[in-house]
């Protein structure tokens, strides 16, 4: 079995800082950029076109591809439930249409003038996370669901599951196929939805099929919002469909 393991620790938010004459200003690490900031104001909600502008401003001289998307008439933004944030809010981006379609998760703060793109990057979750506070099982559970969902990389193939009946598998599947889901289906009952032990830390085990493995997570969830995320690939390459 492979085991893969992530600790990201809690650090202040690195907020960037506009001055002068210039409209944006970006803090960066290694992995790019974490954070930018807008100087102009608007009052904004998630999913309010107004929110989108400010998002586009905000991103356009670090990410123009993404600034460019959201100024597009079919993109939506959707809130995501994150009852333990303080002044973050994560969005699930989904531009519709288009030859090669994207989707980002995106943290949004200010109504928009400092925005953090999660997909791909788990590192940046500490600076969204700035502030919170899990004071319950339950909160655990949702913000463990949110950090897998919106940090994981966009590229791969991921669906979370709560049972095995949740597994798309292929449409015509061989007899050797067909044994190994009936073998899935009647051996992997441990799957469920997202749970937590514990009483502050939580320990919140989910699952998801990444790539076409099936992976459990045990995601550490601190009473301020640190996450480590430990993943084991208990099943390899699955039979199903390679987007999966």
């Amino acid at each position: 079995m492979q085991t893969i393991t992530r600790r990201l620790g809690l650090r202040p938010a690195m907020l960037a800082l506009a001055v002068g004459l210039m409209p944006l200003a970006a803090c960066a690490d290694p992995g790019g950029t974490t954070s930018t900031t807008s100087t102009s104001h608007t009052t904004a909600t998630a999913g309010d076109p107004d929110m989108k502008d400010q998002m586009a401003t905000t991103l356009e001289g670090t990410s123009p591809t993404i600034a460019d998307a959201l100024r597009s008439d079919t993109t939506t933004i959707t809130p995501v439930a994150t009852a333990a944030l303080s002044d973050w809010q994560v969005v699930d981006v989904l531009p519709r249409g288009g030859a090669h379609p994207q989707r980002w998760f995106m943290g949004v703060k200010d109504e928009g003038r400092e925005v953090v793109v999660l997909s791909g990057f788990p590192q940046r979750w500490a600076q969204v996370a700035d502030g919170a506070r899990v004071t319950s099982a339950d909160q655990a559970e949702e913000l463990a669901g949110v950090y897998a969902d919106a940090t994981r990389d966009m590229s791969r193939g991921y669906a979370r599951i709560e049972s095995v009946d949740d597994m798309r598998f292929v449409p015509s599947p061989s007899q050797a196929e067909s044994d190994r889901i009936d073998a899935l289906r009647r051996e992997r009952t441990e799957i469920a939805a997202a749970n937590a032990s514990g009483d502050g830390p939580w320990t919140v085990r989910l699952w998801t099929v990444t790539d076409g493995d099936l992976v459990r997570h045990d995601v550490e969830v601190a009473t301020d919002g640190a996450i480590t995320d430990t993943t084991q690939v208990v099943e390899a390459d699955l039979p199903v469909p390679q987007t999966v």
